[in-house]
């Protein structure tokens, strides 16, 4: 099964756009990059640790993956939940959810995941699956970013590795 290829229920769920159960589930893209696995942030100027008011989650810096190292990778899906609601489903490569070594030194093949709903923090992740419960009708872009140990954004090429899905929700 390719990256974006969902089976469930007998529909095939794949690339850019899809329909299912009455729902559009498509791949973001974050900062008109044109990417699907990154997020393409300015990173000009060199980061900073800061406390986030508005979205109620203290930052704790960045990590940079090594050159030469192979590079985590995480990708996402949401699908419908078969009572009512979403689940996320998170799959990562060259990187490890391990929530023993939360708040231990860090490495950039293990650690932690955030998620984010319409740009807040909603919690982190420690393994491949969530239930995100019913969302609103209307547009929720759902994001997943890989983090250390001692939760810095893990960086490629000074874009955090992250991945992002549009859902559409529709009205009643």
């Amino acid at each position: 099964m390719s990256k974006r290829q969902i089976l469930m229920a007998g529909l095939l769920i794949t690339g850019a756009s899809s329909l299912f159960a009455g729902s559009t589930i498509t791949p973001a893209v974050w900062a008109d990059s044109g990417t699907h696995h990154h997020d393409a942030q300015d990173h000009s100027a060199p980061p900073k640790p800061k406390h986030d008011h508005e979205v109620g989650h203290h930052h704790h810096g960045t990590l940079e993956v090594p050159a030469g190292m192979p590079v985590p990778e995480v990708e996402i899906s949401v699908t419908p939940d078969p009572l009512m609601g979403w689940n996320l489903e998170v799959v990562t490569d060259n990187f490890e959810l391990i929530p023993s070594q939360a708040n231990l030194p860090s490495q950039v093949t293990e650690g932690h995941a955030h998620l984010y709903i319409n740009g807040e923090k909603i919690t982190r992740l420690y393994g491949n699956w969530y239930y995100l419960g019913t969302l609103p009708p209307g547009e929720h872009t759902v994001k997943v970013t890989l983090n250390a140990n001692n939760h810095e954004d893990i960086l490629n090429a000074g874009e955090v590795i992250g991945d992002s899905i549009l859902v559409t929700v529709p009205s009643p």
